[in-house]
C-alpha cells in the first residue's frame, strides 16, 4: 500500500483486505491488495470486482515461492488446478498478466518450480514438458520407486531445464548487483517494545534462554 501510494502516476483507488475488512471496501476498487490465505475465502468477491465478467489488468504475487505445493489451497485459490493440461477443480484467477515475484527463485527441488512454470506458459509452448505434472516429474525430477511410493523429489535434465527457462520469455532475472544502484541505502532501527504484555514475555524468553545457556556450560565444565 505505501509502495502503491509512493509509484502511482494516476489516482487509483486501492482496497486492502485484510482479516476483518468488510468486503463492501472493495466496490469501486481499481487495486485490491490481499494475501495469500484470504484469497480462497474471497475468491467469489475477486471474480466478481473487475464487473461484467472481465478479468483483472494484471494479478502481482509476491513471495511467489509460496506458491509452490500445487495441491496447496493458497496455490489452487490463485494459480488454479495445475496438475493437468486442462483445469478440473478449480480455474486461476482470470488476468490478462500474471507477475510472479520472488527472491528465492533457487528452490530444494526442480518439481517446486512446476505450478510457477505452469501458470505462466499453460500450453507448455516454452518448456514442453511442464504440460502435466506427471510429464515434468518424468523429465526433470528424477523419479524413482521406494519402498513408500514413487520419489519425485530428485533433479534430472537439470541443464535443460535451466536453458528453456531463462533462454525464453519466462523469466526476467536481477541479481542484485544490477539493481544494487537502484536500493536505498540498508536503515538499523531500535524498536523498543512498548508493550507491557510483550516485554513480560520476551523478558522470560530471554532469562529461559540465559538459564539453558548457563546449565550447558556447567554440565560441559562437569
Amino acid at each position: 500500500l505505501r509502495e502503491l501510494q509512493t509509484w502511482l502516476v494516476r489516482d487509483l483507488v486501492v482496497a486492502n483486505l485484510e482479516s476483518g475488512r468488510k468486503e463492501a471496501e472493495a466496490d469501486g476498487a481499481d487495486v485490491i491488495i490481499i494475501n495469500y490465505d484470504m484469497v480462497a475465502k474471497r475468491r467469489e468477491l475477486l471474480d466478481s470486482l473487475p464487473g461484467d465478467g472481465r478479468p483483472w489488468d494484471a494479478v502481482v504475487c509476491d513471495e511467489a515461492h509460496y506458491l509452490k505445493t500445487p495441491s496447496a489451497q493458497r496455490t489452487m485459490a490463485v494459480l488454479g488446478d495445475t496438475v493437468y493440461a486442462r483445469p478440473r477443480t478449480q480455474r486461476p484467477i482470470r488476468t490478462d498478466r500474471l507477475w510472479l515475484l520472488t527472491g528465492t527463485p533457487l528452490l530444494n527441488h526442480p518439481v517446486e518450480l512446476f505450478p510457477l512454470l505452469k501458470a505462466c506458459d499453460p500450453r507448455a509452448e516454452m518448456v514442453p514438458n511442464a504440460l502435466t505434472l506427471a510429464a515434468f516429474q518424468k523429465r526433470y525430477c528424477a523419479p524413482r520407486q521406494t519402498r513408500w511410493g514413487m520419489d519425485y523429489s530428485g533433479v534430472s535434465n537439470l541443464h535443460e531445464l535451466k536453458s528453456l527457462i531463462s533462454s525464453g520469455e519466462l523469466m526476467l532475472r536481477r541479481t542484485k548487483e544490477e539493481v544494487l544502484s537502484q536500493l536505498p541505502p540498508k536503515c538499523h532501527a531500535l524498536l523498543p517494545l512498548t508493550d507491557d504484555a510483550v516485554s513480560t514475555r520476551e523478558s522470560k524468553l530471554i532469562q529461559k534462554g540465559w538459564a539453558a545457556l548457563l546449565l550447558a556450560e556447567a554440565k560441559a565444565q562437569a
